[in-house]
């Protein structure tokens, strides 16, 4: 062979070589099968994006987590029955202490997500559907032991990112079919930030109106020597406590234009407590010597629904109050309270919230 093939030869062999070296370097073009998922690690090489130390008869049952579901990693490869893919960090670690009948996790999501837990001794548990109409994945774990748990969330197919809620519970009666985040917080959406109320000419109208009226009144109570006085209370109001102009405080109900209650504070007198305790959702209005209005609807949001007012140390003069109701459907009565001791209506909550049927 001529010398001149040999190199011909030899530069050929090396361009096929730079080739396919080059051809294997390469990422997959898009539809083309990915390369196969590494295994999942050991639990101490990869830590879980968030850890928790659970007990049983935890009180915040359930247990709520935001999460992602989704990864690079096959969970067929981790037993029989696991599906999806998963990352290699769980979502969740839990340790878990104590003796209960059983606990359920779940994910709730609008897509097709999975469920994988490593127990304490060492073997996955796996969930694709809780039901062949129900994509969301659930596991039920008896009588749990003692030990680290490892949670992952991931998705039925590569490359997705399924964002959703895991839920831990002790509660027979939570199930991955009846959750509804919407019955847990209840409240309508009340903006972040309040502009700051207008005193309009009618606003400040109503005020004088109200003020006005009391100042016609000489049926005032003298809290001087009184720890405390009571009235029962019949509320019939229709005008709309809202439009007081009281800054950046808000006032809600109806009220009458006369007061239900007028009283005198001597000076130096401690904090007073007003309260209403009614047969259904009130509000309170309390006007101080100076024409300042103070308001309340519920002593604790979502749980006690009648209204306080703390008249921290008072002004001397005369305060007038009146019981506001939520709706003008019907009236309401209860019985109207002002004292120097630190006390709280009687609860009265809101109608419960019905159980979905199982």
């Amino acid at each position: 062979m001529k010398r001149s093939a040999i190199l011909l030869a030899l530069l050929l062999l090396g361009v096929l070589l730079i080739a396919s070296v080059a051809a294997s370097a390469a990422p997959p073009a898009q539809g083309t099968t990915t390369q196969p998922a590494a295994a999942l690690p050991a639990s101490d090489d990869a830590p879980a994006y968030l850890t928790l130390n659970l007990q049983a008869g935890f009180p915040l049952d359930p247990f709520i987590v935001s999460a992602n579901g989704g990864g690079p990693v096959d969970a067929s490869t981790l037993g029989e029955g696991c599906t999806g893919y998963i990352n290699s960090n769980a979502t969740l670690s839990v340790h878990w202490e104590g003796e209960t009948a059983m606990v359920r996790v779940f994910y709730h999501s609008d897509h097709d997500p999975v469920l994988v837990i490593r127990t304490p001794d060492g073997n996955y548990v796996c969930n694709d559907n809780a039901n062949r109409l129900l994509l969301d994945p659930v596991i039920t774990i008896e009588n749990p032991a003692s030990g680290s748990y490892s949670i992952w969330v991931g998705s039925a197919d590569a490359g997705q990112l399924i964002p959703g809620v895991l839920v831990i519970t002790t509660r027979q009666e939570m199930t991955v079919g009846t959750f509804d985040l919407r019955t847990l917080v209840t409240r309508d959406p009340l903006p972040d930030t309040l502009d700051e109320p207008l005193v309009t000419a009618e606003r400040q109208a109503l005020a004088d109106k109200l003020l006005k009226g009391v100042a016609a009144l000489r049926s005032a109570r003298d809290v001087g020597l009184l720890k405390s006085f009571s009235q029962d209370v019949e509320v019939k109001g229709e005008i709309g406590a809202h439009e007081l102009p009281i800054g950046d405080t808000f006032c809600n109900g109806y009220i009458a234009e006369e007061p239900d209650l007028v009283f005198n504070v001597p000076e130096d007198r401690q904090n007073l407590f007003v309260y209403f305790e009614g047969d259904a959702d009130a509000t309170l209005v309390v006007a101080a010597p100076d024409g300042t209005f103070l308001c309340n609807d519920d002593v604790q949001q979502f749980d006690n629904v009648n209204p306080l007012v703390i008249v921290k140390e008072p002004m001397p003069g005369q305060y007038d109050v009146w019981v506001g109701r939520v709706s003008t459907d019907a009236p309401l009565k209860g019985r109207l309270t002002v004292t120097d001791l630190a006390k709280r209506p009687a609860r009265l909550a809101p109608k419960p919230i019905p159980t979905p049927a199982q």
